[in-house]
């Protein structure tokens, strides 16, 4: 019988922003939200998100 060996818990996956390209009003739930066109650090132009400012200020201490 084989046993599969348990896997450690993983790491959320993380970015370093390398600039902020443009921002646009989204409506979410009836409300506007920000959200920024976004450059990763080490990613190309295909890469490009937008991302909502809580997620791009998850990691950001104060």
């Amino acid at each position: 019988m084989s046993m599969a060996l348990p896997t450690a818990p993983r790491e959320p996956q993380r970015y370093i922003v390398d600039r902020i390209l443009t921002k646009k009003l989204r409506r979410v739930l009836g409300t506007r939200r920000k959200q920024w066109h976004t450059r990763w650090q080490g990613y190309d132009s295909s890469e490009d998100p937008f991302v909502p400012m809580a997620q791009l200020r998850e990691d950001v201490s104060e």
